[in-house]
């Protein structure tokens, strides 16, 4: 079944190429969606049947999405009204008045220049559009659960731009946000695999997209639907971010990235949401802090000047900002990563910062008296505590006027 489809597929949009229909006639965009619907359905089967069904044509399938997305996108985007003739002129001929009429601000109500000149947007997709671009992402989404389809996926020329560009794509109502997710779960999973760390992490705007639609903001009056998806969005963006930092060549160049260190750091601190008392979206919120400190821990074992600048950004940041979860932060995986984080910036160069950071101390201080059955296992707060204690005891002469600071952890 999935054969005869794949291949209906490749003779509607071979058809549409051959009678010139580059804005997809209602009859070939209802084909596709029809097509799209019954084979995501299929998808819907155990990752072992998926598998063997992207063994048997995945490769095939994917060009053939490839080139229905972007058209269906390079459509959308034609959609943006951009200043006419006449307009253009009117701007001219307001541009040649005198200086008094061009400098008198005064006048009320008056918009911005970029509101005056800025793109305004027809309606929205078709529903037609809209399917396309939600069932071809979930298809994405599934293929991206089998672990052997990853890689091909990955490299698959385009592939990964084109999610990226789903992503970016702005104003964000242009896009349906049920396709936004799915691609950045698309990508999330993709980064899951060694082998497509370091290539996607270069692949341009992935990361900066990532951020973006993290910084979406939200509002008391926002609707349900929207506030879940920003929600989620961030809490995918976020995973992804962490999946890219366990590479090792990625640490360095995801430490020097500024945007993203202040991305992650406000991800960490941020505990409350419109709908909060929700519990679905207090685990969102939850797994989204989770993710961000994880991606910091990983970073944090980067190259030693690397962590010299982590713990000297803005003043020491970062370290103000993991003592904040290792204290307060309700879900203790995240207070585990927390003090993880903190060993892995622990070294001779750091000593002194982490030391000149007295609540840090106290953090250290108070894992290190606790008293819980399981806390000298390895990877728990405690043992994290101690190994950072090793470093600054060796690092920190009595001599120094940061020993004050260590002493009480010493006694």
């Amino acid at each position: 079944m999935d054969s005869v489809l794949v291949k209906h597929l490749a003779f509607v949009l071979t058809s549409s190429k051959a009678s010139n229909d580059l804005d997809g006639s209602e009859m070939t965009m209802t084909e596709i969606s029809l097509a799209l619907e019954c084979l995501e359905l299929l998808y819907r089967a155990s990752s072992m049947i998926v598998g063997a069904s992207f063994r048997r044509m995945g490769l095939t399938l994917l060009g053939l999405l490839n080139t229905i997305v972007s058209d269906e996108i390079q459509r959308r985007t034609k959609r943006i009204k951009k200043p006419t003739q006449e307009e253009e002129k009117k701007e001219h001929h307001e541009e040649s008045h005198t200086d008094e009429e061009q400098h008198d601000n005064s006048r009320p109500n008056t918009p911005p220049q970029d509101q005056q000149q800025g793109v305004q947007l027809f309606e929205v997709g078709t529903p037609e559009g809209d399917i396309i671009l939600k069932k071809a992402t979930r298809i994405f989404g599934h293929f991206a659960r089998v672990g052997e389809a990853t890689k091909p996926m990955a490299y698959f020329p385009g592939f990964v731009q084109g999610l990226v560009r789903m992503v970016a794509l702005q104003p964000y109502d242009n896009l349906p946000w049920e396709a936004r997710l799915s691609a950045l779960w698309c990508i999330a999973n993709l980064a899951c695999n060694g082998d497509n760390m370091e290539m996607m992490v270069q692949v341009p705007g992935l990361v900066s997209a990532l951020i973006e639609v993290s910084h979406r903001p939200l509002h008391p009056g926002t609707s349900l639907e929207h506030t879940m998806e920003v929600l989620r969005a961030r809490s995918i963006a976020s995973r992804a971010i962490l999946n890219l930092s366990w590479s090792p060549g990625n640490k360095q160049r995801m430490a020097a990235n500024t945007d993203l260190l202040d991305l992650l750091t406000e991800l960490v601190l941020r505990r409350n949401a419109p709908l909060s008392k929700s519990r679905t979206v207090r685990d969102i919120i939850a797994t989204t802090r989770r993710h961000a400190v994880g991606a910091i821990r990983n970073i944090a074992a980067a190259s030693r000047t690397s962590k010299v600048a982590l713990c000297n950004y803005k003043n020491g940041h970062i370290l103000d900002v993991l003592t904040e979860a290792a204290l307060n932060d309700p879900d203790q995986s995240t207070v585990d990563r927390a003090f993880a984080a903190i060993n892995n910036l622990a070294n001779h160069d750091t000593a002194v910062q982490i030391v000149s950071h007295p609540a840090l101390v106290m953090a250290l201080k108070d894992v290190l008296m606790s008293s819980n059955s399981n806390d000298n296992e390895q990877g728990t707060p405690k043992s994290h505590a101690s190994a950072t204690l090793l470093v600054l005891e060796r690092s920190i002469r009595p001599d120094m006027p940061e020993y004050e600071n260590l002493k009480g952890l010493l006694e």
